[in-house]
């Protein structure tokens, strides 16, 4: 069952800078266990400055819903289960070179990691829990 974010936080975690965005992306994905996503027949994708293909992560619905707009209009928040984060997506953004961008912010691109750099951070998130 998906938690939900409170206007205040939402607020409040959009205007982290971007490390910090990073951070508790990994920290909300660890405990609530699941990412979000933009699909409409198809995952929504963005590109780097340098034209690298890219897959954006949120945190939780209520930030992928604000960047839901423009290209992306149509597009809808769609839960991404941690276990199928690590064990299936990551793997095949790595096979195919592509990075992610997590915590992407409308009109602002979010921390782009590559693949195997987000398995780490979670896991060693993870580890925590144990």
């Amino acid at each position: 069952m998906s938690k939900h974010v409170s206007e205040q936080e939402l607020r409040a975690v959009t205007s982290l800078s971007g490390i910090q965005r990073y951070h508790y992306f990994i920290k909300t994905v660890t405990d609530w266990g699941e990412a979000w996503g933009l699909y409409d027949d198809g995952w929504a994708l963005s590109a780097s400055t340098k034209g690298e293909r890219l897959f954006p992560l949120w945190p939780a619905a209520e930030y992928a819903r604000l960047c839901a707009s423009k290209q992306w209009a149509g597009f809808a928040p769609t839960a991404i289960a941690l276990e199928d984060l690590l064990g299936t997506l990551l793997l095949k953004l790595d096979a195919d070179q592509m990075s992610l961008s997590v915590s992407f912010r409308p009109n602002e691109s979010g921390v782009v990691v590559p693949p195997a750099t987000l398995a780490r951070d979670l896991r060693e998130e993870m580890r925590k829990y144990l």
